[in-house]
Order: C-alpha cells, then structure tokens, then sequence
C-alpha cells in the first residue's frame, strides 16, 4: 500500500513536464495516449485503448477544468493522472447493478470478457509559490490532486484493449480533501492488506477507544481508522474499550510502545492511566487525541494530528513550495490551554499570546504536557507546597511530565506578574520533547511560586525563549 509520503514524493512537476507528458496526438485531448499501459499491482496492468470510441466517457472528462485551477495546470493535473499516474489500485468488482446503469446487461457478458474497476491517483506540484497567478490570471495552489475510478470492460481475445464504461474523477488543493479521497479509494481497493511493501518498514502506532459491541459505531469504523493511519505510514493497533482492561493495556505499552498513541478520548473511558503508563514507557512518544462521539469528527483529528506527528506537513510544505507559518489547530488548541488556568495555574501574557498560534507543530502534544503541569500546580497547592520529593521526580512519577529546573542557555530570567516581579526565577521547564531540531523541540517554561502556592507560565512553544 502507498502513502501520502509516496504520492507526494513521486509529485508531477510543472516545471518539468517534458519528463512525463505524453506526446501529442493531432485530435486527441492531451491527456490521452493510445496504448498506454498503466501498471496496476499485482502482476495486472491495463492498457488504455487505442481507437477514440473505446475512451467513451474518459474522452469527455478529461476536458473538464478543474475548479480554482488554472487552464495550464488542469492540462498537466489531468495528463498525470491518466498517462502517469503515481498510484494505480485495483478496486471491487463493478456491481450487477451498475454495469446495467452503464448499458452492460451481466447476464449476456460473452466468455472471456471481463468488467474491472482501477483506481488512478496522481499530485502535480508547481514550482511558483502558493496563490501565484498563472498566464491567464487564474491563482494557483501549490499542488493539485487527483483520484480517478474507471470502469473497463476487458476481453482476453483483445488483451490491453478494453472500453471504458465510466470515469469518474475527483479532486483537491488541500490535505484534508485529499486524504479522503484517497481513504475512499483504499476502502473501495480488492485484495490489497492494509500495510507497507514487502521492503519498507513503517511504524507502529495505537488507537485506544472504539467499540466492539454491535449497533455502537457504524460497520468498517475500525477499517477506516488503518487506512487513515496507513495513508501516513503507520500500522495501526485498535485496543477498543480500553478502559475494561487498564492492567492488560498498560502492560502491553509498557511491553512494546509504539511510535504514536492515540487517544479517542469519547470512547477510551478514563485513560489517564495508561498515558502516564505510555509515556513512562517512551519519553518521547507522540501522543494524538481525537474527539467528538461520530467517528467521521474523531478522523478529522486523527488526519490533523499524524500529519504532524509523522512530518507529513512539513515534508509537503517543502516538495511544494508552501509556507507553515504557524501550526493548524493552535486556535482550538490555545483556547483549551487558557481554560487551564486557576488560582493554582497562571499565564503571562507572554504565554497566553504563544497560545493564540506558535512555531511549534504538535498542539495537541503541547495541550497534554500543559495540562499534566496545572494538575501538578493543583496537586502542589493542596499539599501546601510539602510535597515530600524534588519537584522533578514529583512531576514525573506522579504526572509524566519531564521537568528540569534550570536552563543555562535562557535569554531572560526575569518578567512582572500581576506586580510581582519575578527576578532570576525563570528556569524551570517542561520538556515536550527532548533531542530534537530546533524547530520540533517543544518547551514549557515557568516559575514556582511557592509563597502564593501557584505556578505560573511564561512561555509555550518552541525551544526559543
């Protein structure tokens, strides 16, 4: 199974279209090329077909435009996707029903022949910055991609010479749009395991929430959680009902950790437990919570989160010339950590203007280590500030935060809180994450304020305070 890494890493080029475009044919639409074999795994191709009457609807669709794209760009988006299309999915079986639909009686199919649907996938890249213009004023996204269903009727006398009885194509200039219709086509895919090539490793990952009990969640919920993880390179495990079985489940995470957790927190009961289990476990795992009780609002996060999780952003970002200024979901994100605070858990303003939109990639990651610090200030005021321990091992047995109180290498130390100056106090910090770039190194810096037994936080984000 390919992924959005793969797709995106074989990305057409506008720059470069003389590698791939087909040569023109006088009559026919650019994007059509007699004869041409397109390879569809396993050990199947198709061949297009090499009479104009044989192309049918595809010879129409083809000619479409594609809406918010230029004329230029549509006719290489659509010769990518037809002549050289960087994913190529045998699908299901066409349907009794819709080969009638298509004026093909199933009944009266003669020996040899056979009705077969595919699924073409390809993304064209522009060298231009996003929203320039191209040479008809039309402004440009940074890529455009596309997924096409064909249905063909083969004959075995006729090998690589089938009609096409449908094309249906879709399209998208953006990650979520694509991610669906790529999840789409994988659900509709035959015989095809929900896992790398025989020669490519991806990593493990966790979903702890769901049900199995049947009327809960609609059929194939689970099915449509692996795709969405395998479209970012990641194996999905779902441990549903977790919350039946803490012991069982941290045991497990202890045992063999995986790379990412993922928390449907509408449907994973009271996991707290078993984070903390996770993280003591793995430091530097990469959690991801989902919410919303309709599984369809649960893998809008899960689309959100992996992407960051696993680079996918970045990484298109750079193939595509796009910017990241700062990470999607910080709004949402912000809005949550500010509802944090109480008379045990303070902001600066610093820290309150990080939290409306920063550098860091991860919010949801950022959103978690915040709110384990605020149970510690809860925990720490309770306890009247005896809490019998350094505050670092504290934080880190009771919370699975790590924290460490002093940095050597801050440009300041000292800011004013509600008139109170606090000199030289600054040092303590969470670390979200630890041996990382600079750009995904992710920091809480706060002071404690052990006469008002409360904590307060100056900085969320990136490493850069």
């Amino acid at each position: 199974m390919q992924t959005l890494f793969d797709l995106f890493g074989k990305a057409r080029r506008l720059d470069e279209p003389g590698q791939w475009l087909p040569k023109s044919v006088e009559g026919w639409p650019l994007a059509l090329r007699p004869g041409q074999v397109i390879s569809v795994p396993p050990q199947s191709r198709v061949m297009l077909p090499k009479v104009m009457a044989d192309f049918g609807p595809l010879a129409s669709v083809v000619t479409n435009g594609i809406p918010g794209v230029g004329d230029e760009s549509t006719e290489l988006a659509w010769s990518a996707l037809v002549t050289a299309p960087a994913l190529a999915v045998p699908l299901r079986r066409p349907s009794d029903d819709e080969l009638q639909n298509l004026g093909v009686d199933p009944t009266a199919l003669r020996a040899r022949q056979r009705p077969r649907s595919i699924g073409l996938a390809a993304v064209v890249a522009g060298p231009q910055p996003a929203n320039s213009l191209d040479q008809s004023g039309q402004q440009e996204p940074a890529w455009v991609g596309g997924v096409l269903r064909l249905v063909i009727l083969e004959s075995a006398r006729v090998p690589g010479a089938p009609a096409i009885l449908a094309a249906e194509p879709a399209w998208a200039t953006d990650l979520d749009g694509l991610s669906e219709l790529l999840e789409d086509m994988y659900a509709d895919a035959a015989d095809i395991p929900i896992g790398p090539d025989p020669d490519v490793k991806w990593r493990r990952s966790v979903l702890l929430g769901g049900s199995e009990r049947a009327g809960d969640l609609p059929v194939g919920w689970r099915q449509s959680f692996r795709i969405c993880a395998a479209l970012h390179g990641l194996y999905l495990e779902v441990i549903p009902n977790p919350s039946g079985h803490h012991e069982a489940v941290k045991a497990k995470l202890r045992q063999a950790p995986p790379a990412v957790l993922a928390v449907w927190t509408n449907w994973a009961g009271d996991q707290h437990k078993i984070v903390v289990a996770y993280l003591q476990a793995k430091p530097d795992g990469k959690l991801a919570f989902l919410d919303g009780d309709d599984p369809e609002l649960a893998l809008i996060d899960l689309r959100s989160e992996v992407r960051k999780l696993t680079g996918l952003s970045s990484y298109i970002a750079t193939a595509s010339n796009e910017s990241i200024e700062s990470a999607p979901g910080w709004p949402e994100i912000g809005a949550r950590i500010r509802q944090l605070e109480n008379d045990a858990f303070r902001l600066t303003e610093r820290a309150r203007r990080n939290t409306t939109g920063n550098g860091y990639l991860r919010p949801e990651r950022m959103f978690w280590h915040t709110a384990q610090l605020a149970k510690a200030a809860e925990a720490f005021r309770a306890a009247g500030g005896r809490i019998g321990d350094r505050f670092a091992d504290w934080c880190h047995r009771n919370f699975a935060i790590e924290v460490a109180m002093r940095d050597s290498k801050l440009r300041t130390n000292s800011f004013l809180y509600e008139g109170v100056e606090y000199r030289n106090e600054v040092g303590p910090h969470v670390k979200v994450d630890d041996t990382k770039p600079p750009n995904e190194c992710g920091r809480i810096y706060f002071v404690i304020d052990s006469a008002r037994l409360r904590i307060i936080v100056d900085h969320i984000g990136l490493h850069d305070y």
